[in-house]
């Protein structure tokens, strides 16, 4: 994949840099930042489990030598039930040494820090575009953003979308979606179309004048009782009733929801 492509299909992915070397960390971050990668940093492997949640990250790049429980003891925090990391991991160590041993644990790359930048860059890129290819979103990793400002309701579809292995992440009010939406780059975008402050319908439009958002699947519903009309009926689409909404339903029922979710950001599958 050349760096066109990449940067079409991979625009703003978030790298966490976990690295006691503060003047290593400022270069790097700003090297990434260069690149179009969001970049999040943390001094040592407790600072990083801390960011994990505010991060969300699409890659870790991780220094071994660190203070506290360094890097093998943040591996660990970060391995799963079948003993995967539960997000992709580049190594960038000066312990060169060390490449043998992580040769029989399952990173996903392993690196000098040495290296020219060209090096890294491309470590990086195939990192992605390797666990893209192999359906990480269909594993769960997949972040939604959720517009909605019922608690019941809000707490009704997290339950589902969490069961249904999405990362779920919710605001209450319509300039919380477009600042939560800036700043956390999400999967999709599920909101209500009657939020506080601001509509969702207007919503999906200054979305939509994101450069970084503008492909981002948005996914829009309000039930079928109120009185904005469309459909007027049960779980229905209201075809082209949103600018710029991949679809617009006239039902707050969660498994529609999550299947209309599931449909904008695997399109191939539905």
């Amino acid at each position: 994949m050349d760096t066109k492509d990449f940067m079409k299909r991979f625009e703003r992915r978030r790298i966490l840099l976990v690295d006691d070397d503060r003047n290593f960390t400022v270069s790097l971050s700003n090297f990434l930042s260069y690149e179009n990668f969001d970049v999040f940093t943390a001094s040592d492997g407790e600072e990083a489990i801390r960011q994990l949640d505010k991060a969300r990250p699409d890659l870790i790049i991780l220094d071994m030598s660190m203070p506290g429980m360094g890097g093998l003891g943040f591996l660990r925090q970060i391995i799963d039930a079948s003993g995967k990391t539960r997000y992709p991991v580049l190594v960038l160590t000066a312990r060169a040494e060390m490449k043998d041993f992580f040769d029989n644990v399952e990173v996903d790359g392993f690196l000098d820090k040495t290296c020219a930048e060209e090096e890294l860059i491309a470590s990086v890129r195939d990192i992605l575009v390797t666990r893209a290819a192999a359906g990480e979103l269909k594993t769960g990793r997949a972040r939604v953003l959720l517009g909605e400002n019922n608690q019941k309701l809000t707490e009704e579809l997290k339950g589902v979308f969490s069961t249904a292995g999405y990362d779920i992440h919710s605001v209450p009010t319509g300039p919380e979606v477009l600042e939560a939406a800036a700043a956390n780059h999400p999967h999709a975008i599920l909101l209500n179309r009657i939020l506080p402050n601001l509509n969702g319908n207007i919503a999906v439009t200054l979305i939509r004048a994101m450069p970084s958002l503008k492909d981002v699947p948005i996914v829009v519903y309000h039930d079928s009782g109120s009185s904005l009309g469309g459909s007027g009926g049960g779980a229905g689409r209201e075809g082209g009733a949103i600018t710029g909404a991949n679809a617009v339903l006239s039902t707050s029922e969660p498994a529609a929801l999550l299947d209309a979710v599931r449909s904008a950001i695997h399109p191939r599958d539905s």
